[in-house]
């Protein structure tokens, strides 16, 4: 599989220097060699001994990074690079075995942990990627795999086909799927008021209850004539982790006219 990372070189800093000498490179724990690590838990190790201060969700999220780097990134990988302009992504290929360590490179980078990398002569253009790869470059993360490798392969191309366009429903679905219980209540009844629902309100009650049911009661006026009384029930499927819904509405008494002013 064709795995695809992003790399940051400080806001673009170093990405020409990358380009230059035919590296990518990372400075995290500059006096270590990283080489000598073969494990995310080495290298756990290594940074809390150098930064003994640091909080253990700051020592994990820096380890994570930097085994991303070290023992994530592989020969045959794509490296993605935003140059300062942050218009324009270098981007090449990794070639020529594993990491190296070398701490005492006069090339204009002092990052020591390096992988050799064939750059392409042509930069890729920032805007030309969709809106879901663009977000993803906007990542907090000084190392990470991006997701998006097949659009990423098919820009670089030489002739590539028509794109498909980014599939939307199931990175949505996905994440509904994360929701408990009052959070699917809480998405519900929001998408019942932007529709024009008032008083809308959870009760379990009136779906029988149960584990795992999140059921919103929602009423919507008509033109002052009528009201409609929705009842949506979103049962989840413990075992293959589906939402099923059902919705079920039912007319109020007409409601009396609104008097006429002469």
């Amino acid at each position: 599989m064709t795995r695809v990372w992003v790399v940051r070189s400080r806001y673009g800093r170093y990405t020409d220097d990358f380009v230059r000498g035919g590296y990518v490179a990372a400075g995290w724990l500059p006096r270590h060699d990283l080489t000598e690590c073969d494990s995310k838990e080495a290298i756990v190790l290594l940074y809390r001994r150098a930064n003994p201060h640091q909080t253990p969700r700051q020592v994990g999220a820096h380890a994570g990074q930097i085994a991303a780097f070290a023992l994530g990134i592989g020969t045959g990988d794509y490296v993605i690079t935003p140059r300062s302009d942050t218009e324009w992504l270098a981007h090449g290929r990794v070639r020529g075995g594993s990491m190296y360590y070398a701490p005492r490179a006069d090339d204009g980078c002092p990052f020591p942990h390096r992988w050799r990398v064939e750059w392409a002569a042509d930069p890729l253009r920032r805007w030309d990627l969709s809106i879901p790869f663009q977000n993803t470059l906007k990542a907090h993360m000084s190392v990470f795999r991006v997701s998006h490798a097949e659009e990423f392969l098919l820009s670089i191309a030489a002739n590539p086909p028509e794109p498909r366009p980014p599939d939307f429903y199931r990175p949505v679905l996905g994440r509904i799927l994360e929701l408990d219980t009052g959070e699917l209540q809480d998405l519900v009844g929001a998408l019942l008021e932007v529709l024009g629902f008032e008083e809308t309100g959870e009760d379990p009650s009136a779906c029988g209850g149960g584990a795992g049911v999140a059921c919103v009661i929602g009423e919507l006026g008509v033109a002052n004539l009528a009201s409609v009384r929705l009842l949506v029930q979103i049962r989840r499927d413990g075992d293959g982790g589906e939402v099923e819904e059902s919705v079920t509405g039912t007319f109020a008494e007409p409601s009396p006219p609104a008097a006429r002013v002469r």
